[in-house]
């Protein structure tokens, strides 16, 4: 049974709830898991950076497909890269020297603010020995989708997790932004990876945990990629 204080709170939740149409409610009861995270939001956690305590953000995250091709959004994390790192290695992930080597590279922008609409193109509109990087840019192209800032790889790994990223049959998300080097001066770009051990060709994990793992990718025009793979570009608009 519920004690009074507790009673009170679920009262005055319920009537501060955002509106929420009857799908997003039936989904929210369908997937218990996420209806738990979007009530961790109510936590306060301690914002290091100002001193006070704030409200971690919760979405409720939603993707449609149309052609092979998903359709999402994520929103801007209000973070700087030094607090990015931080969160990551807090949570125990180890980055390794090339991936800080991108992340702190010049080329990297980190300055970006606002909600960014993702096309993300699946390995499956491509046969074995087409799926090649220049392909790939080349059919984005086609399609209108641009290249994303490379920060965008945090708020994907921060908004999404290993349950979603198989429910999209994938089993990694490969952001597709300018390529910067690392320091092997090999063109790279960040990717969001199922927490599985799956280590082959240039591909650079940090960890092996329970969430989405943030990895490293070789950007070279003519490198195959292989199955199980989606290529997230800049939508000019959310589906």
């Amino acid at each position: 049974m519920l004690d009074k204080q507790t009673c009170k709170l679920v009262s005055r939740i319920t009537e501060n709830l955002p509106d929420l149409d009857n799908e997003t409610m039936q989904w929210l009861i369908e997937h218990p898991q996420e209806l738990k995270k979007f009530l961790e939001g109510l936590r306060l956690l301690k914002n290091d950076c100002v001193g006070v305590k704030a409200f971690k953000r919760i979405k409720i995250f939603h993707f449609t497909e149309k052609q092979s091709i998903i359709y999402f959004s994520v929103d801007y994390d209000g973070m700087t890269i030094n607090e990015r790192i931080k969160f990551l290695e807090d949570k125990g992930f180890d980055l390794n020297p090339l991936l800080r080597s991108v992340l702190y590279s010049t080329h990297f922008n980190h300055d970006f603010v606002g909600t960014t609409n993702i096309a993300l193109i699946k390995w499956t509109l491509f046969n074995d020995k087409g799926r090649t990087t220049r392909n790939i840019r080349e059919h984005a192209g086609l399609n209108g989708f641009g290249k994303l800032n490379p920060a965008v790889a945090f708020f994907i790994r921060n908004q999404i997790n290993d349950t979603l990223i198989r429910e999209m049959c994938l089993d990694s998300i490969v952001v597709m932004h300018e390529p910067i080097e690392d320091l092997n001066r090999e063109p790279s770009v960040l990717s969001i990876n199922r927490s599985v051990p799956i280590i082959h060709d240039r591909d650079r994990f940090i960890d092996k945990g329970n969430e989405c793992l943030l990895g490293l990718k070789s950007d070279n025009p003519e490198k195959k990629w292989g199955e199980m793979i989606g290529f997230a570009f800049a939508a000019s608009q959310a589906q």
